[in-house]
């Protein structure tokens, strides 16, 4: 499966001040993204093979309208709000895009060209899960990587907990193409770990987030 990360998202609060947390571990930010039309904005923090983004609604109320609703994003990038606040997306070496092993919708939001869209995982509206996604086309990371004053470079494992316990066709296929692990644990935590853990940095950062990093 030529498949590979192309960026996590997690909810945060608005304007995403718990970047911060970030900032002071060492990580530097990248430039903030604004998504006109869906509702949410982020900020980000971008590495050698993918980035991390900090979400965080901006319009409620286009959130909740078509296209966007199907992926439950106004209450998947509310914090308090009770479901998944974890997203996972992905980009294609090849072109065209593989057929990937479950049921997908194709999600046109209103900041990427006309007839572009992601191919959005069915199990969106079952907020439970995390979201899924590929986006359109054949990728390469095309950002800058900045030099991190805590020598991060490369994320090599992401792992999450707090999944359904009956989960669907599609998080169990989503799961079995080893991209993205699972760990037990009731409690919503994404662990991410940078450069196979080689300087043996270890931060949780819950209650602010729920994310673990290692590098």
């Amino acid at each position: 499966m030529p498949l590979e990360l192309d960026h996590v998202f997690v909810a945060s609060s608005i304007d995403a001040p718990e970047v911060e947390l970030l900032r002071s571990l060492g990580f530097k930010e990248g430039d903030v993204n604004d998504h006109p039309g869906q509702g949410t904005a982020s900020r980000r923090i971008f590495f050698e093979n993918t980035y991390l983004e900090f979400i965080w609604l901006t319009d409620p109320r286009a959130a909740t309208e078509a296209p966007v609703f199907r992926t439950g994003l106004a209450q998947r990038a509310d914090p308090r709000h009770d479901s998944s606040h974890f997203g996972f997306g992905f980009r294609s070496s090849v072109d065209p895009m593989p057929e990937v092993p479950f049921e997908t919708w194709k999600y046109c939001p209103a900041y990427l060209p006309e007839g572009s869209g992601f191919a959005m995982a069915a199990n969106s509206e079952k907020l439970d899960e995390p979201l899924i996604f590929v986006l359109p086309g054949s990728r390469t990371p095309n950002w800058e990587v900045p030099e991190h004053p805590n020598g991060a470079q490369r994320l090599t494992k992401v792992s999450f907990a707090g999944h359904t316990p009956s989960p669907s066709g599609v998080i169990t296929a989503f799961l079995g193409l080893g991209l993205v692990w699972p760990e037990d644990g009731v409690d919503p935590l994404l662990r991410i770990v940078f450069d196979h853990g080689a300087r043996g940095e270890r931060h949780d950062l819950r209650p602010h987030l729920p994310l673990a990093l290692t590098w």
